[in-house]
């Protein structure tokens, strides 16, 4: 019947690889005026995370960077290489990257047969 007059303190936007930068632009704003305190951007695409504050600041981190809570998420910390352990095939799916993807399909470790 109607949206909460509240807005969250952290927004998180996953870009798409159709998604224009007009559409970005305009939540962007919208999480401004509304009053969110901190908005990450994450692009799979390029493997960066942008944070953005209310007073304006942006900071861009690459996959060895850390994500902070900050004054938000008091004690909330993760690597941004984290968030890419999966990556969309353009198909619908998922791949798995990193370390657990190099595993021999039985299962063992490496070295292990």
């Amino acid at each position: 019947k109607g949206y909460i007059p509240l807005a969250p303190d952290l927004a998180v936007e996953v870009l798409s690889p159709g998604e224009f930068a007009e559409e970005l632009w305009e939540k962007l704003a919208d999480y401004k005026s509304a009053g969110v305190r901190l908005v990450w951007v994450v692009s799979p695409a390029t493997r960066v995370v942008q944070v953005r504050r209310i007073d304006g600041t942006v900071t861009e981190l690459g996959e060895a960077g850390s994500l902070s809570g900050e004054d938000v998420l008091p004690g909330f910390a993760c690597p941004v290489a984290a968030l890419f352990v999966c990556v969309p095939t353009g198909s619908g799916g998922f791949i798995p990257v990193g370390p657990a993807s190099r595993r021999p399909r039985s299962g063992r470790p490496a070295g292990r047969r």
